[in-house]
């Protein structure tokens, strides 16, 4: 067959290039950058441009405003309850059966005693669990239905209402900066072309 065929392969100048990229990767890192420093580095040509009038007025405190906003509502977010923990629970323990009560004993014969008082009194046990089930029943339905709400108005909130505040703030500050700076409220700064 009259194909280009692949040069034959050369195994041990490929090891060294495997050991030569190996060594390279495990060479000693670079030290740590000095955060200090960088900080530092970063307050002063915010500084510097504060003065220079790079910044509107009131850009630090409406960064700052947004920043509480936004990490409160990560908390929030993160420290969620888990309602659907406690429902899974309860729906393992239901239905509440006499079969379900052990009569094991680490006492000689007490598993056969065991057995002989739960035949005796079987009915009042039945009758027992059967008013605990009938309370039981509505009482994990109601936590169910507020599990259901609860979820709801949390994904409306974060889904719909936080981001229609957060735009309704960004508009109100965008239109304080206008009004501090001289410009109508809604307005936008005059044209300072010289093409008349």
């Amino acid at each position: 067959m009259g194909g280009l065929r692949a040069p034959p392969l050369d195994r041990h100048r490929a090891a060294r290039s495997t050991i030569g990229s190996i060594s390279s990767v495990s060479a000693p890192l670079p030290s740590r950058p000095d955060i200090d420093a960088l900080v530092a580095s970063l307050r002063a040509r915010v500084e510097e441009r504060r003065r220079a009038g790079s910044y509107p007025p009131g850009l630090e405190e409406d960064l700052a405003s947004r920043f509480r906003r936004l990490f409160s509502q990560r908390a929030l977010s993160l420290s969620a309850l888990d309602l659907r923990g406690p429902l899974r629970r309860i729906e393992a323990a239901l239905p509440l059966r006499r079969d379900r009560i052990p009569d094991e004993s680490s006492v000689p014969g007490g598993s056969v005693l065991h057995r002989v008082i739960a035949k005796v009194v079987a009915r009042q046990t039945q009758g027992v669990l059967e008013q605990v089930q009938a309370f039981a029943q509505p009482v994990r339905e109601s936590l169910e239905a507020l599990t259901e709400v609860v979820e709801a108005l949390e994904r409306t909130l974060r889904e719909e209402v936080i981001p229609a505040l957060d735009a309704v703030l960004e508009r109100q500050a965008a239109e304080e900066r206008r009004a501090a700076g001289g410009l109508p409220l809604g307005g936008t700064a005059p044209h300072r072309g010289g093409d008349g």
